[in-house]
């Protein structure tokens, strides 16, 4: 619908995606839950931030020993380490980790 222009590009990002915030239309195309990439960017906003020409989502790597120290869920910090692993299948590899401050 987006293509034939009938819809706004916000419009249909919410329909879409269910948002038309573009880090969590990109944690999405990620295999990242509504749900998770939600919390993420509320909870641990310094730990996450755009790669260089935002086609992706970049994450700090002590995330999950902040998410630890914080007693967080264990299903979060599961679903924390299965999607920011570097060995876990994508269709696009989108999701990274770095050791290294943003």
């Amino acid at each position: 619908m987006s293509k034939m222009s009938l819809l706004n590009k916000e419009l249909y990002n919410k329909m879409k995606y269910g948002t038309s915030d573009p880090a969590a239309i990109l944690m999405l195309k990620s295999g990242v839950s509504v749900t998770f990439s939600k919390w993420l960017k509320e909870k641990y906003p310094n730990c996450w931030n755009y790669n260089t020409d935002k086609t992706g989502i970049v994450i700090k790597r002590k995330i999950i020993e902040k998410m630890i120290e914080n007693n967080e869920n264990s299903l979060n910090i599961l679903e924390t380490r299965f999607n920011a692993s570097e060995e876990r299948p994508r269709i696009s590899p989108s999701l990274i980790i770095v050791t290294e401050a943003f």
